[in-house]
């Protein structure tokens, strides 16, 4: 109650939000690891990392197709080290700044929207009676990146969109553009002019990929949420277009035709393939 008698426009608190990320380390070429292909789980030797493939996938030589005279690979989304790397899969707590709260704001507003776009547990730091505060602010330049982290990125086809940094290594960061699909994800130099701050270039923020795999964002090559707007009926084509947009709304099956999770279902022995 003293902390809110402070005069001035000061906020009377600040908010932090609880991060916990995982340790990971990148995968290196000759790894031993295990690839999942249809739930299963085959061990062998890791061939070709993620981003040489247009369609984010490892290529795998299992063990079981060594002695196979073609020596067949396997393209698999998923994959796992067979010996963990110390530390890693280990849970590393951070407590981020979410901003501060004046006497006449509510958790909805403008400057507080990351505390309605996600779950997660809040901590509240009231000033002291001095007015100083109890935790002290580390300030980071917003080009020392961390996995994680929001900005704005340029793309190929030269649109400003929201992006998260998913991993950084030395000189470059690997960005995932909000709301799109792992295929448009690339490497981007850290000193490139494709980067700038988020919201400075980017108004629309779009929605991160949520823990359980649903996504929602920008179309590629428009405006508006997917599954947002509807299509223009020609004559009697409303049960038709219903079904399409019901199936353009579920991104489990949207993302299985998309990234090309698709192709390891194909039989091209099939006598009715095509």
């Amino acid at each position: 109650e003293k902390a809110k008698n402070i005069k001035g426009d000061k906020p009377i608190v600040r908010l932090w939000f609880r991060e916990e990320k995982k340790i990971e380390f990148p995968y290196e070429i000759g790894e031993r690891v295990e690839a999942c292909y249809k739930g299963e789980w085959y061990p062998g030797d890791l061939l070709q990392l993620q981003d040489a493939d247009e369609h984010g996938r490892f290529t795998v030589l299992c063990d079981e197709d060594k002695e196979k005279p073609s020596k067949p690979s396997t393209m698999v989304k998923l994959i796992r080290r067979m010996k963990l790397k110390e530390n890693e899969g280990d849970i590393v707590i951070h407590w981020r700044p979410v901003g501060e709260l004046y006497a006449d704001m509510q958790l909805g507003d403008p400057g507080l929207k990351f505390v309605r776009s996600r779950i997660c547990q809040l901590m509240y730091e009231r000033r002291r009676t001095d007015g100083s505060w109890i935790r002290k602010l580390k300030v980071r330049d917003w080009k020392d990146f961390e996995a994680g982290d929001q900005l704005d990125c340029l793309d190929t086809e030269h649109n400003w969109l929201a992006a998260t940094v998913s991993e950084v290594k030395e000189g470059k960061i690997y960005i995932h553009f909000n709301g799109y699909s792992s295929r448009w994800d690339e490497w981007v130099s850290t000193d490139s002019d494709r980067l700038a701050k988020p919201g400075t270039k980017c108004k629309e923020r779009g929605r991160v990929d949520d823990d359980d795999g649903w996504s929602s964002g920008l179309g590629r090559n428009g405006n508006g949420y997917r599954g947002s707007v509807g299509l223009r009926n020609l004559g009697n084509t409303c049960f038709m277009n219903s079904t399409l947009q019901c199936m353009n709304a579920t991104p489990s099956l949207v993302d299985f035709f998309v990234d090309g999770d698709f192709t390891a279902e194909i039989n091209p022995d099939a006598y009715k393939s095509h």
